[in-house]
């Protein structure tokens, strides 16, 4: 039996996609949703007292809501012209994107650049470890350059 005689268990290139799409969606309509309920929370005239409160919720998710669209443009496109990233610039990344969550992340990665094929393996460990905890915990992503390699 060869491999192409095996079923293959991975996703095609359309089913991947939206795979992606659909978890993408899933992350983004929590902080989406939080900020709508903010926004009618500030119209209600019954509602004054929590206008604090509003603006708060309203706050920390557009934050959560940059941070998700930052971190879906390093993991998933061609985020920017930048070729290399450092690791101060990936930890920034995942610290936005961990912020406020129940588990906790030890950025460990070595100084230096990574290319974006490098940054976007990196950044999408990151995430993938953290959506392994969640009931909380921690975890760590630490990197170890071996000439060219990185491991």
């Amino acid at each position: 039996m060869t491999d192409t005689d095996t079923p293959s268990s991975l996703p095609d290139g359309q089913a991947l996609a939206a795979l992606v799409a659909g978890k993408l969606c899933h992350d983004f309509i929590s902080p989406a949703g939080a900020i709508s309920s903010g926004l009618d929370l500030l119209k209600d005239p019954t509602a004054q007292d929590m206008r604090e409160d509003a603006m708060g919720l309203i706050e920390a998710s557009a934050k959560k809501m940059v941070a998700l669209v930052a971190f879906a443009r390093v993991a998933f496109g061609a985020s920017t012209s930048a070729e290399r990233f450092s690791a101060a610039e990936l930890g920034e990344l995942i610290a936005g994107l961990t912020e406020g969550g129940r588990a906790t992340l030890d950025w460990r990665a070595e100084g230096g650049d990574y290319s974006k094929a490098q940054a976007r393996a990196l950044v999408n460990l990151a995430y993938l470890t953290m959506a392994a905890l969640p009931s909380g915990g921690s975890a760590a992503v630490s990197t170890r350059r071996e000439g060219a390699n990185l491991t």
